[in-house]
């Protein structure tokens, strides 16, 4: 019962991934439609969407547990929450926050920097990376 208890206490779940702890990127000469839907490829690629929200600029997924080399990977929880959520704007932030499903795991990707890059890419035409 300690194990499973210890077990339990390093995972995180999606309610885990909140705004205000990724990594952020600023984005000008683009609207919103551009991004949200390049938002939706990258994340499309890498992840399964677990939650979708236009109206809020919030984009939640999961990437499953496989087999990364010889290592197990476990998965990851990820956010993406771009600001302002509504067209029109000089400049957009997006966020993209990055919670391993089980903290204690060595193997994980920091998906934040690949899904920003990947964004980056989308948005300028160019194949992701």
């Amino acid at each position: 019962m300690l194990a499973l208890a210890a077990l339990l206490a390093a995972c995180q779940s999606l309610a885990d991934v909140q705004p205000g702890r990724g990594r952020t990127a600023t984005i000008t000469g683009q609207s919103y439609d551009d991004i949200w839907a390049a938002a939706l490829r990258v994340v499309g690629e890498h992840f399964e969407i677990a939650e979708q929200d236009k109206a809020r600029g919030v984009i939640r997924a999961e990437r499953t547990t496989h087999w990364r080399g010889p290592f197990l990977e476990y998965g990851n929880w990820v956010g993406i929450y771009i600001t302002p959520p509504a067209a029109g704007a000089e400049r957009y932030t997006v966020e993209v926050v990055n919670k391993k499903k089980l903290r204690t795991s060595k193997v994980e990707q920091r998906w934040n920097r690949k899904v920003l890059r990947d964004l980056q890419d989308v948005l300028a035409g160019r194949p992701m990376r």
